[in-house]
């Protein structure tokens, strides 16, 4: 079919070049079929290899989840007309923008950008990182980019407030 599609456009003698060529191609992919065996291999090889290496950098990049009998600590809350949210705090980084890939969405809020900070545990500290450098983020009306906050602390992310709830451990 490709013969008549090239006939059309540069007359008979370019269809039977490409005729031609088409037989050529079709001779030569026969033939890299019964030599192509060490390079499917090389091929497998080099898929297995990568995928291996994504799933390191997965796990590099997203911790596992804490376990589901530990108890968390420490928490964001969000203050909402119909109630509050309680954002429980952890290793791992919590992203917050408007962005529908964050864990914590706030979408359609003003002075809020895309991924706009992380809040995470570090041991008994809780961290912020303002991740956007034209982000403003305030800590009990202060701006900051980093900041290790307390109980009790407002964050103010564009016009969101969150609250920083620590449970002090029972002995």
């Amino acid at each position: 079919t490709r013969g008549a599609i090239v006939a059309g456009r540069g007359g008979a003698r370019d269809g039977a070049r490409g005729v031609a060529r088409l037989a050529r191609s079709s001779e030569q992919r026969h033939a890299a079929a019964n030599t192509a065996a060490p390079t499917i291999d090389l091929e497998r090889r080099l898929a297995a290899s990568f995928k291996a290496s994504a799933m390191e950098l997965a796990a590099v990049e997203s911790p596992p989840a804490p376990a589901a009998t530990e108890s968390p600590s420490a928490w964001l809350l969000l203050t909402a007309p119909v109630g509050v949210r309680r954002v429980p705090l952890h290793e791992r980084p919590i992203r917050i923008g408007s962005s529908p890939e964050c864990d914590l969405v706030l979408p359609g809020r003003v002075g809020v950008v895309a991924e706009h900070a992380m809040i995470w545990r570090r041991g008994d500290a809780i961290i912020l990182h303002v991740t956007d450098p034209a982000a403003l983020c305030r800590v009990n009306g202060e701006d900051v980019s980093w900041a290790s906050l307390d109980d009790g602390d407002a964050v103010a992310i564009g016009d969101v407030i969150v609250r920083i709830e620590v449970v002090p451990p029972s002995h």
